[in-house]
């Protein structure tokens, strides 16, 4: 467990996924673990959430050929940030963290649990927006999910749309764990692009706040 979490009382998890092969990237070491303004663009990432000091645990789930890397860099900022190994697909990765919360936390914990989920390619996201997207779960919502408009002309099967109607899903997501846990489970044969999709297929409430337009994702070789 984390020493510090001064958010509120309920436990709050992150959820990095980093389990990506990079192969839009055309590079051998998959982006993750490129070193970008000078430091290892997971470590940033990681580094940034442990920061805001809201997280009573940090799961980082990664591919298992990275697994001892990985763990190297998680332990440069803390020994209390868990690797784990993620499996084929974002969605695949995400479901395995759950399924590992259960086994290290109490169940009557979970129940009243938050989890925040967040790609590690955003590595750009900053504790505002962090603490923002954990701000606006309530009562009301099951999840939070920020949005930014896209600036460009948007067309569907050759023809325009207004792009007022358009916004572009980040992460950091923000979900209270019984929706997040009961969704995975009843999405094994299914696939998903991002949770609160997953979340919003099942009849849960995602909540859409405004995101940060340099929460980019690293996709590229020359995003940086």
């Amino acid at each position: 467990m984390l020493p510090t979490s001064n958010c509120t009382m309920s436990i709050k998890i992150a959820i990095i996924l980093s389990g990506g092969s990079g192969s839009r990237f055309s590079r051998i070491m998959p982006k993750q673990y490129w070193f970008i303004d000078r430091e290892i663009v997971l470590r940033r990432i990681l580094h940034t959430f442990y920061m805001t000091h809201c997280f009573d645990y940090i799961i980082c789930v990664v591919n298992e050929k990275y697994h001892q890397l990985s763990s190297m860099i998680a332990s440069s900022i803390s020994n209390y940030i868990h690797i784990i190994t993620g499996g084929l697909t974002r969605q695949d990765s995400s479901h395995n963290a759950i399924k590992y919360l259960r086994q290290v936390i109490q169940q009557d914990s979970l129940d009243t649990s938050i989890v925040a989920i967040h790609d590690a390619a955003r590595y750009l996201c900053t504790k505002e927006l962090i603490q923002s997207s954990l701000e606006n779960l309530d009562e009301h919502y099951d999840g939070v999910a920020p949005c930014i408009p896209t600036p460009d002309s948007t067309i569907i099967d050759g023809k325009y749309i207004n792009r007022d109607r358009i916004k572009l899903i980040q992460t950091p997501q923000i979900f209270k764990f019984y929706p997040l846990y009961d969704s995975h489970n009843r999405s094994s044969n299914m696939s998903f692009t991002d949770d609160a999709s997953m979340l919003q297929y099942h009849g849960y409430k995602i909540k859409f706040i405004p995101g940060d337009i340099n929460n980019i994702k690293l996709t590229h070789y020359n995003n940086n």
